[in-house]
């Protein structure tokens, strides 16, 4: 890691959240900012990824076409629905019917087979072995005042997740119920408890920044063969963040939990081993190389059953070593899943990105660097248009 990749995400954690995402909203809202737009297209899948398509919005068949192709080079995949936060009761009924399609679609195009092989074989988590979606809990409930939850929709979203993992449960397909911001830690939990009693295919996710997440795992022991747990670092800055009181929603400063990047590995590392050793299954979701090695050589020290786990990236993060690591790990019968983040348009797709970027200093600078590579390489062929035309 170079002195610039270590010195500026923590120049960059000074500024505030707020000051980062207005200016970013500001360059997209005022400037049409090609580089935002370059970036929608390549890290959103579902987006054309060509500039001269004028289209800005994204296609439910072109993101099945790269989840089959995905599926051709031995990889899994998870459908991310992105979007967070709805101000409308319809806006949640819009994120109802698209998760809809989305499950429609899979079953159409019979992307389950592997997994419902891998259930007439009598395969522990046989829903693992075919694609899993994502869903975001704070997408289906309704916000005002800022960050405030409202849980008068809770019963929506209730009777919708029933009803979806029911359907995706006789299909075969999975269904993952993502951890967002630390407010909705203790709903999103209850949830999954709830949920995990009556259905098979769901999983829940877990970030390491979380001081809590330790204990909190110790919910599914004895839940073996039954619950799925995905570990990450987390990507939100949470020290002394402003969080929900669960008694009289009212703001208060608490720590609760670190962004120490070597920290949040090593307990990714260690949560990763004592979830699979208690026949937890476990999705290792990091880009760390040396991080997956190191998992690996825990793994097969403690003669972890590769039926217990799979490693798990984001679509188009492709740090060195990790595209020949993947290979290596499918090879050796390891399972390896793609995210596929998805949003229905272009503007859709900013506005998470913006709010991440925000929230994450490392991954503005990745955004930042990746910019002047951007606008470099327009400036360096537009010289050569012109050396061309003389």
């Amino acid at each position: 890691m170079s002195l610039s990749d270590k010195v500026m995400p923590y120049i960059l954690s000074k500024v505030p959240p707020k000051l980062i995402h207005k200016s970013m909203e500001f360059m997209w809202g005022k400037y049409q900012l090609g580089v935002i737009e370059h970036f929608a297209r390549n890290y959103s899948v579902g987006l054309s990824e060509d500039p001269k398509d004028e289209s800005k919005n994204g296609s439910l068949e072109r993101l099945m076409d790269k989840a089959e192709e995905l599926g051709k080079e031995g990889y899994l995949v998870t459908v991310d629905n992105l979007g967070e936060k709805s101000k409308f009761k319809q806006d949640i009924l819009n994120k109802i019917d698209l998760n809809n399609q989305i499950l429609d679609i899979l079953i159409e195009r019979g992307m389950f087979a592997a997994s419902e092989k891998a259930k007439k074989k009598g395969k522990p988590y046989p829903h693992t072995f075919g694609p899993t979606i994502s869903l975001k809990p704070s997408a289906f409930l309704y916000h005002n005042n800022g960050n405030k939850p409202n849980l008068d929709n809770d019963k929506l979203f209730a009777e919708f997740l029933d009803d979806f993992l029911t359907r995706a449960e006789d299909n075969h397909i999975g269904v993952t119920i993502d951890m967002e911001e630390p407010y909705l830690v203790d709903y999103t939990i209850n949830c999954y408890l709830s949920s995990v009693a009556k259905h098979k295919n769901i999983g829940i996710v877990h970030q390491t920044s979380l001081d809590r997440t330790t204990v909190d795992l110790d919910e599914y022991i004895g839940l073996e063969e039954i619950a799925r747990v995905r570990l990450c670092i987390g990507i939100y800055d949470i020290t002394k963040k402003k969080i929900w009181d669960e008694d009289d929603l009212e703001r208060k400063e608490d720590n609760i939990g670190t962004m120490n990047l070597k920290k949040r590995k090593e307990r990714l590392i260690n949560e990763a081993l004592a979830m699979t050793k208690c026949g937890i299954y476990t999705e290792i979701a990091t880009h760390d190389v040396d991080v997956i090695k190191e998992i690996q050589e825990l793994f097969k020290e403690h003669k972890i059953s590769k039926d217990l786990y799979e490693f798990q990236a984001l679509y188009n993060v492709k740090p060195e070593g990790l595209d020949e690591i993947h290979k290596e790990l499918m090879a050796d019968g390891v399972k390896v899943r793609i995210y596929l983040p998805y949003a229905p348009t272009l503007d859709d797709t900013i506005d998470y990105g913006i709010r991440r970027a925000s929230k994450n200093p490392q991954l503005l600078w990745t955004f930042m660097k990746e910019g002047a590579k951007f606008y470099w390489n327009k400036l360096f062929s537009k010289n050569k248009e012109r050396k061309n035309t003389k």
